[in-house]
C-alpha cells in the first residue's frame, strides 16, 4: 500500500459513515468549503460543512476541520463526504468554495467535480445581489447565516470547537471580522457553514411561504363583524 492509499484509508476511518443517517431524503443539501491549501505551524485549517434545509430550520449533520499541504488530501476528504451523501440516497445541490485567495485551486475543484455537484466560486470581496440588494458576498453570506443562528434556526454539532470557532466572528461597525486564535484557527468552521447557507439561497432561491387551504369563506357570510383578518399572499 502506497502513502496515498494509506492516507485515503485513514481519512475514511476518521469520517464515520453513520453521520449521513441524519440526512432526510428529498430535502435540499448544500456544502460549504473554506480552503487553506498551505500549512505552517499556525496556518489556518480548511473546513467543510454539510447543511440541509429541514423545513423550518437548517441542520448541520457534519462539520470538518483539518490541515493538509497536498491538494489530493483535500480532494479525498470531499470525496468521502460526497460518497456518504450519495450512499444515503441523497444528492448535494451545490458546493460553495471560498475562492478569495485560492482561485486556481477552487477552479480546479469545480472542474474535477463537474457532473457530481455544482461548485460555486465565492469571492468574499466581490459584490453579489441578494434579495434585490447589492452588497459584498461576505456581508450577504454572513448576514444570512448569523440571522438564522440568532433566530435559533441553525442546528450545529454539539462540539466545543464548533462553538469556540463561531466566537471568533465579531461584528465591527456593521461588517464581520474573523479573528484568529493562538492555534491559527480563523473562524473556518463558521466560514464553511456560511458558504453552505449562502449557496442554499443563491442556488435554490429559498423563501418563506405562508399557505392557507380549506373551505372558501367570504367576510360577512356568518356575521357583519370585522374580525381583523386581512388577506395575505405569499410572504417573501
Amino acid at each position: 500500500m502506497n502513502t496515498r492509499e494509506a492516507m485515503q484509508r485513514r481519512i475514511r476511518g476518521m469520517i464515520a459513515r453513520d453521520w449521513a443517517g441524519r440526512l432526510r431524503e428529498g430535502r435540499p443539501i448544500t456544502l460549504g468549503y473554506d480552503v487553506a491549501t498551505t500549512t505552517k505551524a499556525k496556518s489556518n485549517p480548511s473546513a467543510l460543512t454539510v447543511m440541509q434545509d429541514a423545513g423550518t430550520e437548517f441542520e448541520v449533520p457534519l462539520m470538518l476541520r483539518w490541515k493538509a499541504s497536498e491538494d489530493w488530501i483535500h480532494h479525498a476528504v470531499i470525496d468521502c463526504v460526497l460518497d456518504d451523501i450519495e450512499a444515503a440516497k441523497c444528492r448535494a445541490q451545490g458546493l460553495g468554495v471560498d475562492a478569495t485567495s485560492e482561485k486556481l485551486f477552487a477552479a480546479s475543484l469545480r472542474n474535477r467535480l463537474a457532473g457530481r455537484v455544482p461548485v460555486v466560486l465565492c469571492v468574499f470581496s466581490e459584490n453579489t445581489e441578494l434579495f434585490g440588494e447589492t452588497m459584498l458576498m461576505k456581508a450577504a453570506g454572513c448576514g444570512l447565516y448569523v440571522g438564522d443562528f440568532e433566530d435559533n434556526r441553525m442546528g450545529l454539532p454539539n462540539q466545543d470547537w464548533v462553538m469556540a470557532d463561531h466566537r471568533l466572528v465579531k461584528d465591527f461597525k456593521g461588517s464581520y471580522v474573523f479573528e484568529e486564535d493562538k492555534e491559527g484557527n480563523h473562524a473556518d468552521g463558521f466560514s464553511s457553514a456560511m458558504l453552505a447557507r449562502y449557496v442554499m439561497t443563491r442556488r435554490l432561491g429559498l423563501v418563506d411561504v405562508s399557505v392557507a387551504t380549506g373551505e372558501s369563506r367570504r367576510r360577512g357570510d356568518d356575521d357583519d363583524d370585522d374580525d381583523g383578518l386581512k388577506p395575505e399572499g405569499l410572504q417573501f
